[in-house]
């Protein structure tokens, strides 16, 4: 509600409470003052019938001059004897007065025996009708009673009260447009003073200070008007270092948040933010405003230290921080450093040292034993020397596989999917060269279903690199003779690789592992035909890099299946630009 409507309220509201009370009362006292002067005009009247001849008896000529009277005048005309026997009546025919009953019980008529004239208000029985009476004694000891309907007194009251209605809605209306007239003259400059203080509220740049006519109010807006450039000056200066900070903030790798002791948000960064996954608000409670019970319980954790704290690997969801804590005068400022992958990139370090501690351990023993064997005997048969010969060649062909399995991993993890490609694949490239590179296979048969007519947008080494690992993958440890190796493109821009093999199945609780680095199933397969361990690994990593699926599934015949779906990686827009 503005000030202008608060001003007109106050002057219109009690003057209206005021004056519907005063009207309600003169109402009053005006019908009370038009029935007094109804009564008295009674009188005045029947004082002017009292002057007439009234006969004895009443003759047909004083009859009709009765009625005449009583239809100019609207009056009831009534002459009573004093036992209450009616001698005449302007409403009855004169035959049928004698019918009329007695009067004498009538309370007009009882009081004016009594007191000498009475007036009444009561329902006339033999005009059916209320009735307003006066009546008094003559001379010659007979009741002459007049009287009106009350329907014309009900009638003077309410045309009194619809003329003060009216004149009580003219008031109203005159008093509505004299109390919005001073209203404005009292609220504008006060309108004018309000909307400066908004707009210095709401952080305007530019604001107009209007000029006052009075010298305060004048004075009150030049002050306001100086205040507001000092601020303004400040103001922008503040902001500019602000945005200077928070160009610092937004470019730093660590998520900063900056709370008071009461854990009010004073400051964070979309770092912050995009490392505890939730939404920061300045000003929001840090703790009690988040819906979110493991940040809360994460936060908590490092709140609660009283003093400086450094926590060099904290895990959140999955994700390794290291925190820092400092505690200043008035403030608790929180620095998170993500620092998952170069712990991941330790762990994988450290694993990858050993398991290719482990892997080349057995080749090169077999290198060197049989190599020392060699050398310190000379005299060994030729068949036998052959045979070492051949085991040294194995074992270094087996060490040469393992580093190109090992380097094409580690090319593959520090790709991801951060590729391109400038054409599609033919898959009847893919199907010449996998035919050519199986062709001395000889203890399996290889069946092929690529639809060589198609193209897909995958890498051609990608498509190699799988079905190669998974139709030596087959060939190791499948007992079977068949392999089935389907290549298609499906629709929604989806390429489908599946190779089948006649088995042994591999155990369902094993088909998670069997994609992990160095890991192979031995012990249900071909032990004398075991593999690097990396080749399903890099299988994976390529599905990956397609945002792809890959399961295993028993076949009918108790094989092994290798269901793969790929995504086309289709060139943008501003590649193909």
């Amino acid at each position: 509600m503005n000030s202008m409507v608060r001003v007109f309220l106050i002057i219109y509201v009690p003057i209206v409470l005021a004056l519907v009370p005063l009207v309600y009362f003169s109402n009053g006292i005006i019908i009370e003052e038009a029935q007094q002067n109804l009564m008295n005009d009674m009188e005045d009247k029947w004082t002017l019938l009292a002057s007439m001849h009234w006969p004895l008896e009443i003759s047909t000529d004083t009859h009709q001059q009765v009625r005449h009277i009583s239809h100019e005048t609207g009056l009831r005309i009534t002459l009573i004897q004093r036992d209450g026997t009616v001698l005449e009546d302007s409403l009855v025919a004169l035959e049928d007065v004698t019918a009329i009953p007695s009067h004498a019980h009538r309370p007009e008529v009882v009081n004016a025996l009594a007191q000498g004239d009475w007036h009444t208000t009561r329902y006339s029985t033999t005009v059916n009708m209320d009735m307003l009476y006066y009546a008094r004694m003559l001379d010659n000891e007979r009741i002459l009673r007049i009287s009106y309907p009350t329907a014309y007194v009900d009638d003077l009251r309410q045309s009194i009260t619809q003329r003060l209605f009216v004149l009580l809605i003219f008031l109203f209306a005159l008093i509505a447009i004299i109390s919005a007239y001073l209203a404005r003259r009292i609220s504008q400059p006060i309108q004018r003073l309000s909307y400066i203080a908004e707009a210095v509220e709401s952080g305007r740049d530019s604001i107009h200070f209007p000029d006052f006519r009075d010298p305060t109010l004048a004075k009150i807006s030049q002050l306001m008007e100086r205040i507001f450039r000092a601020m303004t000056q400040k103001q922008q200066l503040l902001q500019d270092e602000q945005e200077k900070l928070e160009s610092i903030f937004t470019v730093l790798e660590e998520g900063i948040i900056l709370v008071d002791h009461e854990h009010t948000i004073l400051h964070y960064n979309p770092k912050a933010e995009h490392l505890l996954g939730v939404a920061l608000e300045i000003g929001s409670n840090l703790l009690r405003d988040s819906n979110d019970f493991e940040v809360i319980t994460f936060l908590s954790q490092i709140l609660d230290s009283g003093e400086n704290a450094l926590w060099e690997k904290r895990i959140f969801r999955e994700r390794v921080f290291e925190i820092n804590l400092r505690i200043l005068p008035q403030e608790k400022l929180i620095v998170l450093f993500d620092v998952t992958e170069e712990d991941r990139y330790e762990r994988y370090k450290t694993e990858l040292v050993s398991n290719i501690s482990h892997e080349l351990r057995t080749p090169l023993t077999m290198i060197l034993g049989y190599a020392e064997t060699l050398l310190s005997d000379p005299d060994i048969p030729e068949e036998q020397r052959q045979k070492f010969i051949r085991v040294i060649f194995k074992s270094a062909h087996s060490l040469s596989n393992l580093i190109e399995d090992v380097l094409e991993l580690n090319r593959l993890e520090q790709t991801g999917r951060t590729f391109e490609l400038a054409e599609p694949l033919p898959l009847q490239d893919m199907l010449t060269t996998l035919q050519e590179r199986f062709a001395t296979v000889t203890d399996k048969r290889i069946h092929y279903h690529i639809r060589h007519e198609q193209s897909v947008w995958c890498s051609y080494e990608h498509i190699l690199s799988i079905c190669t690992n998974l139709i030596d993958n087959a060939i190791k440890y499948s007992r079977g003779q068949n392999i089935t190796v389907t290549i298609q493109r499906e629709r929604d821009e989806q390429v489908q690789i599946v190779v089948e093999d006649e088995g042994p199945a591999i155990p369902a609780k094993e088909r998670e592992r069997i994609f992990e680095r160095f890991y192979t199933v031995s012990q249900s397969r071909n032990r004398n035909r075991s593999g690097t361990g990396v080749g399903l690994s890099i299988v994976k990593h390529i599905v990956q890099a397609y945002r792809g699926t890959i399961t295993v599934s028993e076949s009918a015949a108790g094989g092994n299946v290798f269901s793969i779906v790929l995504y086309e990686k289709r060139p943008t827009n501003k590649c193909l630009a």
